[in-house]
């Protein structure tokens, strides 16, 4: 390959991601603001400060089993919390900014815009293989190996809805979630909370930190 076909081989890559981001105006405007960085940063704080109270918790009683009922309970409602309150703030605010830009739009006109489309051939797979690698992890009797299985998947959605709206902090968490994941497949069995944290934790507070960084902007055109 010569340098002029190189240079339309770039030229071509440049003209798809454009077409892409002018095909993906709905989409762009529910995801690709700042909303969802300023969320990131305070819920990857949370989930760092939960596994670190858990794994104190641990190294305290000695097991799993060994901790007081009412700490555990406490621990469970308190993630409960984060996550039920997250998914609230998220709904509400998808919901609110997809009626704005959309007039009448509803739940699946989210789920259709986010998911569907050309990036529903990428998603749906990409969610198949969570499932099976949850029931595969489960079966094996290892499920702390759903933290990285997830993650090892999430990085190619994350990726994908990145390239599609053109915002870097989807791209960075992306390759974040997968370096860390597979990393942690060596080290998982030994410090099970602790790469939970670095994975999830750190994948929320890598997003948040760029997310923030960086300035809106129109897409190309």
């Amino acid at each position: 390959m010569d340098e002029s076909e190189l240079d339309k081989l770039v030229s071509d890559v440049e003209e798809i991601k454009r077409a892409v981001r002018r095909n993906n105006p709905f989409v762009r405007e529910l995801v690709g603001g700042r909303f969802f960085a300023a969320l990131g940063l305070p819920f990857g704080l949370l989930i760092v400060g939960f596994c670190a109270g858990a794994q104190l918790l641990l190294e305290r009683f000695g097991s799993v089993a060994g901790i007081p009922a009412g700490w555990k309970a406490a621990g469970w409602a308190a993630l409960a919390a984060v996550f039920i309150g997250g998914g609230i703030l998220k709904w509400g605010f998808l919901g609110a900014r997809a009626r704005k830009v959309q007039e009448g739009a509803t739940v699946m006109t989210i789920f259709r815009g986010v998911y569907g489309g050309p990036l529903f051939h990428l998603n749906l797979p990409v969610v198949i293989c969570m499932v099976a690698a949850t029931a595969f992890a489960v079966s094996v009797g290892h499920p702390w190996y759903i933290v990285p299985g997830i993650g090892i998947f999430f990085a190619f959605i994350s990726n994908a809805l990145g390239l599609a709206i053109g915002r870097p902090e989807y791209l960075v968490a992306g390759w974040y979630c997968l370096a860390s994941s597979l990393a942690s497949l060596f080290f998982m069995e030994a410090a099970p909370l602790v790469w939970s944290a670095v994975i999830w934790g750190g994948c929320l507070l890598v997003f948040g930190i760029v997310g923030l960084a960086v300035k809106d902007r129109e897409a190309p055109a």
